[in-house]
């Protein structure tokens, strides 16, 4: 954690989402420059007040301005930061990775609780536990402050809840408290995210199949979608987004085979990103091996139901996702590993902890590689506004939030002006004998006369220019 420098442009939109600011939902002043700090105070940086922490809760109540998100996470929080204001940028880091990783304790404490509750040695629970949560692709989703470690944390409530019932032979008897917890837990794993809608309506289905009390599952789910809709008001304004226009165009006779194609062809870099080779190799052959034995003795448990609702999920998810990257799969990772569970109280304890000392050891050495989805370093363009924070900077662009990848970490001192277009920027320039002129990719810069580029680079979204007047 203390390693990271910079943020990922989408975690600087949690930040303003969170603290509910107006930015990148309007332009910027062009009027006159602004300091870096106060940029940042009116981006990503929490008021001290109650007043605006109340302010915040309501308006994230009624709509948090992404039609392709829910608002629990950013609600949680935003209340996790409360009154406190935010200074700079490691405020920002520390207490979103803090909120992070009490998700990730919790999740923690809920597959404990499964794995000694189905029975798993109790010396082998260590072992399982280690391989699931040090893998890379665990560490990357508790430090990536976005809203999948709390998609991670539902599923496995709504999963240890489940479990529980399971066990006490309740799942088929129609008592409201039973009810009560179960709409509570489908709710909240909705609120999570869109796609848990995807997992929950398979995990429904699969429970119904299995039970006989079926119409007591379609009641909590509808009745989940109506606490859903109570807790956000905007709950399903996903229906109208881009991102599910998009996600519905992947099944236009135009675009399914080549979409079937590129979501097979990146599963092997998702799993990779997941777990390493190493784990990804010894979990799939380990897993084919459990459900071959399964299938040879008895029917499948409610962990079984479980890993494959997980499965099924994240290959339709994979398959609608506008981008195929371990992110969106993240939450049902760990459902992987229950018929870990079942293999370990079925087979001689030598042949137990033998697999799943291989297993820990291959997600251990996982844990040492970088992953992609979460950056570490500064980019080459942060370390440039940083060393060069005396000079202007002159920027435009056609979209505000493409600004979100370096104003978390701009100096305070930095100042900034923001031009509408082209000829705007070429205006702002002839004011400074030198300036950083930022300009999106694909566009080509407007230099004042009597002005020389001294050095230029890319990055990100950007072309950067150091010009100077001779």
């Amino acid at each position: 954690m203390e390693q990271r420098e910079t943020f990922h442009i989408d975690e600087g939109l949690t930040f303003a989402t969170t603290f509910y600011k107006e930015y990148p939902w309007q332009n910027f002043e062009i009027a006159r420059p602004l300091t870096g700090k106060e940029l940042k105070q009116s981006t990503v940086y929490n008021n001290a007040s109650f007043k605006d922490l109340v302010k915040d809760l309501y308006k994230l109540h009624i709509d948090v301005r992404f039609d392709d998100h829910t608002n629990l996470y950013f609600s949680l929080l935003r209340g996790f930061f409360g009154a406190k204001g935010t200074q700079n940028f490691y405020d920002l880091r520390n207490d979103g990775i803090y909120f992070n990783i009490i998700l990730f304790l919790i999740s923690f404490i809920l597959s404990l609780y499964i794995f000694y509750s189905a029975g798993v040695e109790i010396k082998a629970i260590p072992l399982l536990l280690l391989t699931i949560f040090a893998s890379t692709g665990s560490i990357a989703t508790t430090i990536f402050i976005r809203p999948y470690q709390l998609q991670e944390t539902t599923t496995l409530l709504l999963c240890a809840i489940l479990f529980y019932f399971y066990q006490k032979d309740h799942l088929e008897s129609k008592n409201y408290l039973i009810f009560s917890f179960l709409v509570f837990a489908f709710s909240t794993l909705l609120l999570s995210g869109y796609f848990s809608i995807i997992f929950t309506t398979i995990l429904l289905l699969l429970l119904i199949s299995l039970t006989k009390n079926k119409l007591f599952f379609i009641y909590v789910y509808i009745a989940s979608f109506i606490v859903a809709t109570a807790y956000y008001a905007k709950y399903f304004g996903f229906l109208i987004s881009g991102r599910t226009a998009e996600a519905a165009s992947t099944f236009s006779s135009q675009r399914i085979i080549q979409n079937i194609y590129d979501s097979v062809a990146h599963i092997p870099t998702i799993f990779n990103n997941a777990f390493g080779w190493p784990l990804a190799v010894l979990l799939a052959l380990t897993i084919s091996f459990i459900i071959w034995k399964k299938a040879l003795c008895e029917p499948p448990n409610i962990l079984f139901i479980f890993f494959s609702a997980g499965v099924i999920s994240m290959g339709v998810i994979i398959f609608l996702a506008p981008y195929k990257i371990f992110r969106y799969i993240s939450p049902y990772i760990v459902l992987l590993f229950f018929p870990l569970s079942i293999y370990s109280t079925q087979i001689k304890k030598y042949s137990t902890y033998i697999v799943l000392s291989c297993l820990c050891i291959a997600s251990l050495m996982s844990s040492f590689i970088m992953h992609p989805d979460v950056p570490i370093q500064k980019t080459n363009l942060e370390a440039y506004l940083q060393e060069s924070s005396n000079i202007p900077i002159v920027a435009y662009s056609d979209s505000t939030w493409k600004y979100f990848t370096f104003i978390p970490t701009l100096p305070d001192t930095a100042i900034l002006w923001f031009a509408n277009d082209l000829q705007s920027l070429k205006k702002h320039i002839i004011n400074y004998p030198e300036a950083t002129v930022i300009i999106p990719q694909g566009t080509n810069i407007l230099i004042p006369e009597n002005y020389t580029i001294i050095s230029q680079f890319t990055a990100s979204y950007f072309k950067i220019f150091y010009i100077k007047h001779h």
